[in-house]
């Protein structure tokens, strides 16, 4: 797994972030390469990317999808390989929310959110470019249901933030 990501993947993120933050700062340095709306795809603005590089160096958009009321959100992984078109190949579903973190340890994503019972979802993406098929998990904890972020150190330690337990912490 590389965390190098190619031009035309930064400028994929770039137009994603740019239909998060567009409106509030000026950006430059920008050229829109593709797009995808997920208006039109699952009626819903989006809260978090990611990036995630397979091991034959295919780069895809790990995006986390809000959801509103009566639509379901979730995470979404869209392939890169043609950055003028690029597709949504895997949704998992989860509770709405306007805040989904997403961040990337190894083969594994890890996607939490402010929802009730949205708990830490874990998304295998080893089986790409092969397979869409993507193992997943949510993992809850006696005392946790969710958190507002998370954080992977160097050595895969995953600490989150905004907890629904404790101090928070």
């Amino acid at each position: 797994m590389s965390l190098h990501m190619s031009r035309s993947t930064r400028a994929i993120c770039g137009a994603l972030a740019f239909a998060l933050f567009g409106p509030l700062y000026a950006q430059t340095n920008i050229s829109q390469v593709g797009h995808l709306s997920y208006q039109e795809l699952r009626g819903s603005d989006i809260a978090n990317l990611w990036g995630y590089a397979d091991e034959e160096g295919n780069e895809y958009a790990l995006v986390g999808v809000n959801g509103t009321e009566g639509q379901t959100g979730g995470f979404s992984v869209v392939d890169l390989s043609n950055p003028a078109d690029p597709q949504e190949i895997y949704f998992f579903p989860g509770p709405a929310s306007i805040w989904r973190e997403v961040k990337v340890w190894g083969d594994y994503a890890y996607i939490t959110t402010e929802a009730e019972d949205g708990g830490l979802t874990i998304v295998d993406l080893s089986p790409l470019p092969q397979s869409h098929d993507l193992p997943a998990t949510v993992w809850f904890d006696p005392g946790w249901r969710s958190s507002h972020s998370l954080f992977i150190d160097e050595n895969g330690r995953l600490y989150i933030h905004g907890a629904s337990e404790g101090n928070g912490g």
